[in-house]
This record gives structure tokens, C-alpha cells and sequence, in this order.
């Protein structure tokens, strides 16, 4: 019985410990600036996704991915998003909320539907923005 506590409770630590590795995607706001969200995934399974297709996944990974699927389901979003890519994130800048909010959604589902994120991870290399 206490093996299986143990084994338990290190399943808990270990899935809270990959959550803190990815980002809540929260928008905050900025009175001047308008509204920003960081976002990376540094949890293992991610990390063995972009290692797989000898992808960086880092903030340069990130900006391309956002940015094809943005071009192909929202075009005119991206005129009121900036996407400031860091070595380990991407900052997403707007100051439509909305915009922000349709980003918010992408990137949700780029993280969560392994279907959605490889339709987009070949059609960035397709036209040469992942190499």
C-alpha cells in the first residue's frame, strides 16, 4: 500500500512539474502598451516532438508556427499581433484584445492537437520557415 502511495504522489509531482513547463497562455494587460501573453512548452513531451523533427522549439520555432497557422486560419490577425521571438519563448503584443485572444485560441490547440501542430510544423517546412 505504500509503494502505490508513493508511486501516486510521485505521479502527481511529475504531472504538476511538466504543467509548470508549459505556458498558462494568460493575457494580461498593460495600460499603456496594450495586452501581451508569453508563450513556450517545456514540458517532455513537446521537447520530444520538436527533438523528433530536429526543431529548436524555442521562441524562433514558436514565431513560425503561430505565424503559419495565423496566415492560413486568420491572415488579417496578424497586422494587429507582434511577435517578439526570445531564445526560449515568444512574446505576443497587441492592442486588440481580441486579436490576442485568437492567437490565445492557435496556440492552445498547437499545444494540445498533435494532428493540428504537425499539419502546421509541415506546412512551415513546405515553404521553407522550418528547416
Amino acid at each position: 500500500m505504500k509503494i502505490l502511495m508513493i508511486i501516486l504522489m510521485f505521479t502527481i509531482s511529475l504531472a504538476s512539474f511538466a504543467q509548470e513547463k508549459r505556458s498558462n497562455l494568460e493575457i494580461k494587460h498593460m495600460p499603456k502598451a496594450g495586452y501581451s501573453m508569453s508563450v513556450y512548452d517545456f514540458s517532455p513531451e513537446m521537447q520530444l516532438f520538436m527533438k523528433k523533427r530536429k526543431l529548436h522549439g524555442g521562441g524562433s520555432t514558436w514565431v513560425v508556427l503561430i505565424e503559419t497557422a495565423l496566415k492560413a486560419e486568420s491572415p488579417s490577425t496578424l497586422r494587429w499581433v507582434e511577435l517578439d521571438d526570445e531564445a526560449s519563448n515568444v512574446q505576443v503584443r497587441s492592442k486588440n484584445m481580441y486579436s490576442l485572444i485568437k492567437v490565445q485560441t492557435i496556440v492552445k490547440k498547437l499545444m494540445t492537437d498533435r494532428k493540428y501542430l504537425l499539419k502546421y510544423v509541415g506546412l512551415a517546412k513546405k515553404t521553407g520557415r522550418l528547416e
